[in-house]
């Protein structure tokens, strides 16, 4: 992975309630802490797409919870989800880019089985 890619450290505060007040992505988004553990799973996950991450599956339950609470949509969600995972160096960089697609486009189809309850 190269080290010189910039990667600004104010990134997530658009998607938590850090952001809402700057005009950032999310007006009412997920916490801080919840974007960190959603963004440490998505990590693990794209380091090992083939292994099963408990603590993924835990967080995904989290982000939706927090999002029922918070009334976002789902849509508003997938969104949330995606751009986390856009902006993880891991996944910028990665060198099978068709396997990182397929492991986002599972991800995002748990996400939104998990908020409909299906």
């Amino acid at each position: 992975m190269p080290t010189d890619c910039p990667l600004s450290l104010n990134f997530l505060a658009d998607f938590s309630d850090e952001g809402a007040g700057k005009g950032g992505l999310a007006s009412s988004g997920l916490s801080g802490a919840t974007v960190a553990r959603l963004r440490g799973a998505l990590t693990r996950q794209i380091e090992h797409p083939d292994a099963a991450d408990p603590e993924l599956a835990r967080v995904l339950r989290q982000i939706v919870t927090e999002a029922r609470n918070r009334q976002i949509r789902a849509e508003q969600l997938v969104l949330i989800l995606k751009n986390v995972w856009d902006s993880l160096p891991e996944a910028r960089y990665a060198i099978d880019r068709e396997a990182q697609t397929q492991v986002k486009q599972r991800l995002i189809t748990l996400c939104i089985k998990a908020y409909y309850g299906a």
